[in-house]
């Protein structure tokens, strides 16, 4: 399956994913410049990217766990009115407090939409190269997001100003928000999205404990207790034990820091150098471009290399390209650089996700990628307060070499994979 049908459901998601991402990308972008231009703080910049990470650090776990119940466009929809909401305040307050509520409601929407979004595009494929296909496919529509919106966002704070541009932005989310009322009859039955169904996981049978007469209140309280724990469900901390999703979360985590640190070091480092707001949002487009270009080709790519050797290569090129961004000398070279990384970046988000499937039980593929979420966002939340405290005291230039050492790191703990002894498609990973 190398196009995407028109009348798929699955089509529609990818759309729904572009849409909704033009509010979560342009909001992040104009939000960061108007913070950095009333207080001249970085950090206070870094805690406004860290409040788009606070709600959705805590919330992700069990709303992967709900999302595993459910799987209706309802989450969906609440995701984009959400991401809508937050979109509009800048429009309305145009100061530092209504700024940090407009991105904390950004961020828990953009998480809430991803997460359903995501788990039912996993469950839609067939086998690991189907389903990185797919994903594939997903990450193109963001890219394409991720070009667009800086631009638009960049062009219209110099020529309109920030209210202007946070309105251009605002029609993604709306957009989300008539599609799904739209298309709500198609995108409501889940199981037409499935390529392969796949049986539900067998419950556990119940469980009778028998308490002999005259038993003391305690021996009935553990009785009890007991019972509940053989019906509770799996824990999280179960995932964790196992080493081959250990290493894939490893590498997920590192990756996705260094996508969003991009788009926080890049306007620091741009408004050190008194670039202008277009001058910034086309580095970032640069970074964009780069993350198109190598899924247009990831179609080919899948069936040749193995997950994991993309992965690995494209860490080690990021890194390098980090360490050099603060040798750039002037704006060129800074987008030939955003270009590199983000050719790097971009061919390791699809695997990453499609490895994940790989490696956990089907109907817990929300959970995991919850769980993947919600390591992103801790270190979403942690660095920018960290780097920006940093970058006050040291500069700019040791963020991007943190950046670059993470990925380092991450490589070597994830560089010999462990192969899961379930997966049916060993061959790809």
């Amino acid at each position: 399956m190398n196009r995407l049908h028109s009348r798929s459901p699955v089509t529609w998601l990818v759309i729904l994913s572009l849409f909704n991402h033009v509010g979560y990308t342009g909001t992040r972008f104009v939000a960061l410049l108007s913070v950095l231009a009333l207080s001249d703080s970085p950090f206070i910049a870094g805690a406004l990217l860290a409040t788009l990470s606070l709600v959705p650090m805590l919330t992700s776990l069990p709303l992967g766990r709900w999302i595993d119940r459910h799987h209706k466009a309802g989450p969906m929809r609440l995701g984009a009115a959400m991401t809508a909401a937050g979109c509009f305040l800048p429009i309305v307050f145009q100061d530092v407090v209504g700024l940090f509520v407009s991105v904390a409601l950004v961020g828990t929407g953009y998480n809430i939409h991803q997460i359903s979004l995501q788990s039912t595009m996993g469950r839609a494929a067939s086998d690991l190269v189907h389903r990185t296909r797919l994903f594939t496919w997903l990450s193109l529509c963001v890219s394409t997001s991720m070009v667009v919106s800086p631009l638009i966002a960049g062009f219209g704070i110099e020529h309109g100003g920030y209210r202007v541009a946070q309105a251009i932005v605002l029609l993604g989310p709306l957009a989300t928000l008539g599609l799904l009322w739209h298309r709500r009859k198609q995108l409501a039955l889940e199981p037409a999205l499935a390529a392969s169904p796949r049986p539900a996981p067998a419950k556990p049978a119940p469980v009778t404990l028998v308490t002999p007469a005259g038993t003391s209140w305690f021996g009935r309280w553990t009785s009890r207790r007991q019972a509940r724990r053989a019906h509770r469900a799996p824990s999280s901390i179960g995932l964790l034990r196992e080493p081959p999703v250990r290493q894939v979360l490893l590498a997920s985590v590192a990756v996705s820091l260094a996508f969003d640190m991009h788009t926080f070091a890049v306007p620091l480092l741009g408004h050190t150098m008194a670039l202008s707001p277009a001058e910034i949002g086309t580095i970032i487009a640069f970074f964009s471009a780069g993350t198109f270009a190598v899924r247009v080709a990831m179609q080919w790519l899948v069936r040749r290399v193995r997950g994991w050797t993309i992965v690995h290569g494209a860490m080690l090129t990021c890194a390098a390209g980090y360490y050099l961004y603060p040798l750039a000398p002037d704006t060129a070279v800074m987008c030939a650089l955003s270009f590199v990384i983000g050719m790097a970046l971009g061919s390791c988000q699809p695997n990453v996700l499609a490895l994940l499937h790989e490696v956990v039980p089907h109907h817990r593929s929300g959970e995991a990628i919850a769980l993947r979420v919600m390591f992103s966002y801790v270190s979403g939340f942690m660095l920018p307060l960290v780097f920006g405290a940093l970058a006050v005291h040291l500069g700019v230039a040791p963020l991007f070499v943190a950046i670059a050492t993470n990925l380092v790191v991450a490589w070597w703990f994830s560089r010999r994979p462990v192969q899961h002894k379930s997966s049916g498609d060993a061959s790809h990973d």
